[in-house]
C-alpha cells in the first residue's frame, strides 16, 4: 500500500495469498538429491478504480523494492556457524 499511496493509486481492498509447492522427500531420505520449494505463487486480488496499467506499475515497483520478495527471487548466501561445547576442545566452525 505504501507504493500505491506514493503513486496516488487508490486501493479499496487488497488480498494476497502465498502458495507453495514443496518437496520434503530429501529431508527423509539420503538418496534424494534435492529438496525444497519447487514453485511459489503469490495470488493478488485488488479492488481499485485505477487502471490495470497503474495497478501493475504499483505491483512491479513494490516487488522490485521488497526485501522479502527478493529473498525468494535472488540466490542467497547462507552461512552456518556451529559452536560445540562440552567436548575436549570447544570450537566454533
Amino acid at each position: 500500500l505504501m507504493w500505491a499511496a506514493h503513486f496516488d493509486v487508490p486501493i479499496d481492498d487488497l488480498e494476497i495469498e502465498v502458495q507453495a509447492d514443496y518437496d520434503a522427500s530429501g529431508e527423509f531420505c539420503e538418496q534424494v538429491p534435492t529438496t525444497g520449494y519447487l514453485e511459489i505463487r503469490c495470488l493478488v486480488s485488488i479492488k481499485s478504480s485505477a487502471s490495470e496499467q497503474e495497478i501493475f506499475h504499483v505491483l512491479e515497483t513494490a516487488e522490485a523494492h521488497s526485501s522479502y520478495f527478493q529473498l525468494f527471487c535472488q540466490p542467497q548466501n547462507v552461512k552456518r556457524v556451529v559452536t560445540i561445547e562440552g567436548t575436549a576442545s570447544n570450537s566454533t566452525i
